[in-house]
């Protein structure tokens, strides 16, 4: 019995390695203000310093060709949805963004495209707060030519995108 016991133990450290090794090439950044949370990759990109209002914080790729972005904002000019979406997207097209994918459901939208020779993901959950519409942004840009490389990146990164709760600071 013993040694079925220490078998199992030893298949159960086994499956979880591969477990503890990808989740180690992540860190959690955690956004206090707004409560946005993303996964960033642990490497091959560098922090810069929080914003000074404490919406959002930028990592800068080692080789300089590559950004991610991850903030949130009250938006103040409009209160739904429909109109936040149509707004960045018009931002970001007279960016010079050209978009080649847009969709969305109830509470999200993404969008991606090219700008230059670059490739732009944004991601974008909607939330209220102290009555107001909260924009929690997901913002990549990368050279199109490491797309492939990116592709995993992109999915895992979206697929990170959350709103944690936060303390009330409505009053």
């Amino acid at each position: 019995m013993r040694k079925h016991i220490l078998v199992l133990i030893a298949l159960v450290t086994i499956i979880s390695l591969p477990m503890v090794a990808r989740s180690a090439q992540w860190l959690i950044y955690s956004n206090a203000r707004f409560g946005t949370t993303a996964d960033i990759p642990a490497q091959g990109f560098v922090a810069q310093p929080p914003s000074e209002n404490g919406d959002g914080r930028a990592w800068f790729s080692t080789d300089g060709r590559s950004e991610i972005l991850v903030f949130a904002a009250l938006a103040v000019t409009v209160d739904n949805l429909r109109d936040y979406r149509r707004d960045t997207l018009g931002y970001a097209r007279d960016g010079g963004v050209d978009i080649v994918y847009n969709a969305g459901k109830k509470n999200w939208f993404v969008y991606s495209g090219f700008l230059g020779g670059d490739i732009v993901y944004e991601k974008v959950l909607m939330t209220r707060s102290c009555g107001s519409l909260v924009a929690h942004h997901l913002f990549l840009r990368y050279p199109a030519s490491q797309k492939k490389a990116f592709d995993s990146i992109v999915t895992h990164m979206s697929r990170s995108l959350q709103v944690q709760p936060v303390a009330d600071t409505c009053n």
